[in-house]
């Protein structure tokens, strides 16, 4: 635990939850900026919340690799934060079939759902069909589970049934 905050500290950064005026802030630094020079943003980012204009003391500092993490899982407009249809699925878990649990090379193919996301969904899934993740081979999964699921997905589609079950907008 202590070498933890040591490790942080070193950083400069911290791992408190983000506030909404950091979020503002973080967005408006990358309109400014672009989504890169992720050091630069982050000391701007700093400055600014040390100059609260209510008066209130922040002492949140964030480094670049917060910013950029940040950015890239929750404040990127281009970030799908739909709920996941049954399509979206049965492609998803297709990717899944071919590239297995290599989630970033799956997010990049599924439009505008991040690696965590994807992650979640497939998690979600699992749990779903009350499989546990762990205690099931991966040969089985990849071979019977996973098109099983697929092939329902697929009949639900046809059937005109649009979206997943009501777990689905909880990613």
């Amino acid at each position: 635990c202590q070498k933890r905050w040591l490790f942080i500290q070193k950083l400069g950064g911290n791992k408190t939850k983000w506030t909404k005026v950091e979020d503002q802030v973080l967005g408006r630094l990358v309109g400014e900026h672009g989504a890169k020079e992720w050091s630069k943003i982050s000391e701007q980012l700093n400055e600014t919340m040390q100059k609260s204009p209510n008066g209130e003391e922040f002492v949140t500092i964030r480094n670049g690799k917060q910013c950029r993490e940040r950015w890239l899982t929750a404040l990127d407009p281009s970030i799908n934060k739909a709920r996941w249809g049954a399509a979206e699925d049965v492609e998803f878990l297709e990717k899944w079939l071919v590239y297995g649990n290599k989630w970033r090379d799956i997010a990049t193919m599924i439009n505008g759902r991040t690696e965590s996301q994807v992650k979640n969904r497939f998690k979600l899934i699992l749990r779903r069909e009350q499989i546990q993740h762990t205690k099931v081979d991966q040969k089985e999964l990849r071979n019977a589970v996973i098109p099983q699921i697929v092939q329902r997905l697929r009949q639900a589609i046809a059937d005109g049934v649009s979206g997943s079950d009501g777990d689905a907008g909880k990613d």
